[in-house]
């Protein structure tokens, strides 16, 4: 399956979410989407450290989510 990208010299739109307002606010964007690309980042674990995920990123065609979680209360 091929995905058409926006094309030379388009750039994506990219959505910073650190708030679960501004989450709230771009999801239906994914929601929409056909195919949806998913990745996340965390600190390397060493000496027996359990490091949380920090960060996911969400990608369409045209657009990128990138959830700061470190950011998120709780």
């Amino acid at each position: 399956m091929s995905i058409p990208f926006p094309g030379p010299g388009i750039a994506p739109v990219i959505h910073l979410a650190t708030t679960e307002a501004q989450l709230r606010d771009t999801l239906t964007v994914f929601q929409a989407a056909e195919v949806l690309g998913y990745d996340h980042e965390w600190r390397p674990n060493a000496h027996g450290e359990d490091n949380p995920v920090a960060v996911i990123q969400l990608a369409t065609a045209t657009d990128i989510l990138v959830l700061q979680l470190t950011a998120f209360e709780g």
